[in-house]
């Protein structure tokens, strides 16, 4: 309903059931005034259909709802020139003060959103090479946080494998690189484990994630042994890792299909649809390191680390 309380002047029943007194509804009637002008005289001479009066924008409803369109694209505007700015500084900024502001937002991001925590971090050898390798979630959020709680705790920078589309994304990939990680190759791997630090890898990598969130936590490694053959010409351990709802966070879809198998073969970029992230708290525990056996082939050590990584998944499933 459209209410007349001042001359040339209407106000909506929304705008109306604001004032709570005479004076109050003057004041509203002068805002309204300053946007309103030439029109005032046509308001008040014209009438309003019955059926349409719930559908009349007032003055002050027309002057509120450019302030507030006003505000969302100046605040846009500030947030999307504040991170331009803040990625340039991170750009040009000493690469270790880079990694000191990159960890603290990550941190940050993994407390306040996820809850993260990592538990049994003393698995991983004091000194000397290790090489950590776990289930790939469908976006490896919790690789990200593990990779700087290891940085953190340890004081040791771990070189974790990425897929190589990551260094594509402008910016992202950059500071990724800057922070440790490292497009997915033998060579790396054994240089960084040869220098006695820290990998971490996915043997399933990004196949394993595209996944549907039918076939959650079933190893995919596609016969892939070389995580294993790397370890075991440095003699590193080999130390397996899961996180708790990793897989929850994302609803996968149609992961298996042949349009989306296809479209990977030919880009190497996971088009598989998804719903997601959920906000569920994330717990990386580490399970007892596999100490290099010389007289194993690879295969075997390949099949040892499959086994001791499914259990450690069957025994920490749970939320929390």
């Amino acid at each position: 309903m459209v209410h007349k309380h001042a001359p040339g002047q209407a106000l909506c029943e929304k705008c109306f059931s604001r004032c709570t007194s005479n004076a109050s509804l003057a004041t509203l009637a002068d805002a309204a005034d300053d946007g309103t002008g030439s029109n005032e005289k046509a308001a008040d001479n014209e009438p309003q259909p019955a059926e349409a009066d719930e559908a009349v924008c007032c003055a002050v409803c027309t002057v509120e709802e450019a302030g507030w369109k006003k505000g969302v694209r100046r605040g846009a505007a500030l947030l999307g020139g504040a991170l331009v700015a803040f990625a340039l500084w991170l750009r040009l900024a000493p690469p270790a003060l880079a990694r000191e502001q990159i960890a603290s937002i990550v941190e940050w991001l993994g407390r306040a959103g996820f809850d993260y925590r990592v538990a049994n971090l003393e698995a991983l050898p004091a000194a000397g090479p290790a090489l950590v390798y776990c289930y790939h979630g469908f976006i490896p959020l919790d690789l990200y946080f593990f990779h700087l709680a290891v940085w953190r705790h340890t004081g040791r920078l771990p070189m974790t494998l990425v897929a190589d589309f990551v260094f594509r994304i402008p910016v992202f990939g950059y500071l990724v690189r800057l922070c440790g990680g490292q497009p997915a190759s033998h060579e790396a791997a054994l240089r960084q484990l040869r220098d006695g630090g820290i990998v971490i890898l996915a043997p399933g990598g990004v196949r394993e994630g595209m996944a549907t969130s039918a076939e959650d936590y079933a190893l995919r490694w596609y016969g892939k042994q070389g995580f294993a053959e790397v370890a075991a010409r440095v003699g590193a351990p080999l130390v397996p890792m899961f996180t708790r709802n990793v897989r929850e966070l994302f609803l996968v879809l149609g992961g298996n299909s042949d349009l989306v198998k296809r479209l990977y073969s030919l880009t190497r970029l996971p088009f598989t649809p998804f719903v997601g992230p959920m906000l569920l708290p994330l717990t990386t525990v580490l399970g007892p390191p596999l100490p290099h056996e010389p007289g194993a082939s690879v295969s075997a050590a390949a099949e040892r680390a499959a086994e001791a990584l499914q259990a450690l998944m069957l025994r920490e499933r749970r939320p929390g």
